[in-house]
């Protein structure tokens, strides 16, 4: 599975989860790339809550890891738009 970020002014995604897989029932891994450093890092991404998904990325061998919560939101204009929130750290 993949995921993309869209802005306003494009309809164009770009591409932001790479090749996630399922480890688990609610547990996916694979790689986020990050458009402000320009690299890309090993990601997981965990099912919280209906609507809920947390996200996070390791860097330095899986040492250093950060993450937020992304929420869906209503459609609008029949497309469906998520939101992140709640950064977290961890080392």
């Amino acid at each position: 599975m993949c995921g993309y970020v869209l802005t306003e002014a494009s309809n164009r995604g770009e591409s932001v989860l790479v090749n996630m897989k399922p480890k688990s029932h609610d547990v996916w891994a694979g790689s986020i790339y990050s458009r402000l450093s320009g690299n890309t890092y090993h990601a997981t991404m965990t099912l919280k809550s209906s609507g809920k998904l947390h996200v996070e990325a390791c860097a330095i061998g899986h040492f250093f890891c950060s993450g937020n919560d992304w929420t869906r939101v209503e459609e609008q204009r029949g497309q469906v738009i998520t939101t992140s929130r709640q950064w977290s750290a961890r080392s």
